[in-house]
């Protein structure tokens, strides 16, 4: 019997201070659904800054810094003084 493979979700952590020595840090889940036991198990695949080239890291920085650029437009957006 051959599990069937369904995605989940995917984090993408972009700022944590008590992680930031494991950053870029990215968690995936994916379920593995085998119906004719009736068996879902959630699974995680997770990597850590030491997974991802030196390209792959200045890429993430580019997304990290585009990412806290919206965020931040949104907070001024919805809390600044008007």
């Amino acid at each position: 019997m051959n599990p069937l493979i369904r995605w989940a979700n995917t984090t993408i952590v972009i700022q944590d201070a008590q992680r930031k020595d494991e950053l870029p840090l990215m968690r995936m889940y994916y379920l593995e659904e085998i119906s004719e036991v009736e068996s879902q198990v959630e699974r995680e695949v997770r990597m850590t800054a030491d997974s991802f080239s030196s390209h792959e890291r200045e890429a993430w920085e580019r997304l990290r810094k585009a990412i806290k650029g919206i965020a931040w437009h949104d907070y001024q957006a919805r809390f600044a003084e008007r």
